[in-house]
């Protein structure tokens, strides 16, 4: 029972629009720890810090990396390798990421994307690095590369490439952005590669060297440049290789000892000689830094293309267009997202934001006691507000005597019409019985359209539905006096 005479009853606004977005934390990068922060810092069992997913092979004594401070962007630390020290002749460091997770199946594209730093020691026209991107083909055990091919097109072979990188602008951060069509043969997962050393000693130690190297293990051997020691002036020169008939012309034409003007007509082209020797050090420091690879799935709906996967997920339902009112929820946390219902296509390491079960899997479909159902979680949660708010609905409140159950003697039948009033507020009085409401009258037309704007009653003329009259505001209320055509 109520503890008061008088309770209130209240009238619940209905929505015609309902909705639920769901943030995904898209990342958008299937290697987090490309970030370089403090936060990816591993320390080994030996005391020795490297980062987490990533390792390192070096190919000439004395050169040191690690963990810099940085302010690049969002960006506030970088993977560094110091150079400075070292003087013996050139060889690759190898920076290489862990396996990364990756399915192809349906089709789509893959993107590379990273950024670098350098500080050379000397002004010299372009300080070599390299990157490789390579795939784990399922059938054979074998790996697939991303290059650039001998048309000059991008693709994959299955031997080892190196993609050069001539870096001619130094103590900036550069950025280098590939997007490419994912491998037609099924993957399982993907390794990341960086190659880096300082050209001491330069790439040949002379014009034999170089004419002995086989350009032909290239998957495109035309612009390669490399640095030797001249012969005759035992400065550094510098070669590019290009497609051409030329014959054999000291030292500005080299040619190569695999030389075929029918199948392999590539020769070398000399662009300058700089007024270095071969034995000092041209890098001297170098950042790496915003290591991404990127997945966009291939979808068939509405038609095939390729997408770049959303930041979020909605749920959505219009009830109807004739109430205005909407309810627009945001969730932190739903389902993961499916590009396909029936595979996987790396969405679980392109987003942060979805209920995993005790084993770590993305739960996908829910069912409620009793319910034979199978939906997403959020997709339940918003057909129940629409269940609950769907429809106008009326509240009667008040305090009530504690630890007793409230049974209703006799039911309220309330006949307000909908259509014709607004409610606002209402007064129940239990002991005198009275039932009090609150309510703007309202006139629709004959076909139910909606009436005038709310908070525009200004005497003006309604449309041709509605009727016509003049308006009193007295106290804050409002009185309507029609003409006698509509008594």
């Amino acid at each position: 029972m109520f503890i008061n005479k008088s309770q209130l009853l209240q009238y619940v606004r209905n929505y015609g629009y309902f909705s639920i977005t769901n943030d995904l934390k898209k990342d958008g990068n299937l290697i987090d720890e490309g970030r370089f922060e403090s936060e990816d810092v591993q320390i080994l069992g030996s005391g020795n810090e490297t980062f987490n997913r990533w390792a390192v092979l070096l190919g000439q004594a004395g050169v040191t990396f690690g963990h810099e401070t940085v302010v690049n962007g969002d960006s506030t630390g970088a993977f560094f390798f110091d150079f400075e020290p070292v003087v013996n002749n050139q060889a690759d460091t190898q920076v290489y990421s862990d396996q990364i997770a990756i399915t192809n199946g349906q089709g789509g594209q893959i993107r590379l994307k990273f950024q670098y730093f350098l500080t050379a020691r000397y002004s010299v026209p372009y300080i070599r690095i390299a990157w490789v991107l390579k795939f784990h083909r399922i059938s054979d055990d074998a790996m697939l590369y991303l290059t650039t091919l001998s048309n000059g097109s991008i693709g994959y072979v299955d031997t080892e490439q190196k993609n050069e990188i001539y870096v001619s602008s130094f103590n900036t951060w550069l950025t280098f952005d590939i997007l490419q069509t994912m491998p037609t043969d099924a993957v399982d997962y993907a390794v990341i590669e960086f190659y880096f050393h300082n050209h001491y000693g330069r790439d040949f130690a002379d014009r034999a060297a170089l004419k002995a190297f086989s350009v032909t293990t290239l998957a495109n051997p035309e612009g390669v440049k490399r640095m030797i020691v001249d012969d005759d002036t035992l400065k550094t020169a510098i070669y590019t290789s290009e497609y051409s008939f030329d014959t054999e012309l000291f030292p500005d034409i080299v040619v190569p000892d695999d030389y075929d003007g029918v199948t392999n007509p590539v020769i070398w082209r000399l662009d300058k000689i700089i007024n270095l020797g071969g034995g000092v050090g041209l890098l001297s420091r170098l950042k790496l830094d915003n290591v991404v690879l990127a997945f966009y799935p291939n979808v068939f709906l509405p038609t095939t293309h390729i997408i770049d996967p959303p930041e979020t997920l909605l749920y959505e339902e219009n009830v109807s267009d004739f109430v205005e009112p909407e309810l627009n929820i945001e969730a932190l946390i739903g389902d993961m997202i499916r590009f396909d219902e029936e595979f996987t296509r790396n969405e679980a390491n392109l987003y942060r934001s979805y209920i995993r079960l005790s084993d770590g899997t993305p739960t996908q479909f829910w069912a409620r006691n009793g319910v034979d159902e199978a939906k997403r979680i959020l997709q339940i949660a918003l057909e129940d507000y629409v269940s609950q708010f769907s429809e106008p609905q009326r509240k009667l409140s008040g305090a009530k005597i504690t630890n007793t159950v409230l049974h209703f003697v006799n039911c309220l039948n309330d006949t307000i019409d909908g259509t014709r009033y607004r409610p606002m507020t209402f007064t129940f009085d239990a002991l005198n019985a009275i039932y009090t409401p609150d309510i703007v009258g309202v006139l629709a037309g004959a076909d139910g359209e909606p009436p005038y704007n709310p908070g525009q009653f200004d005497c003006r003329a309604f449309s041709s539905a509605f009727r016509r009259g003049t308006c009193l505001v007295e106290d804050g209320i409002f009185d309507f006096t029609f003409g006698p055509e509509f008594e």
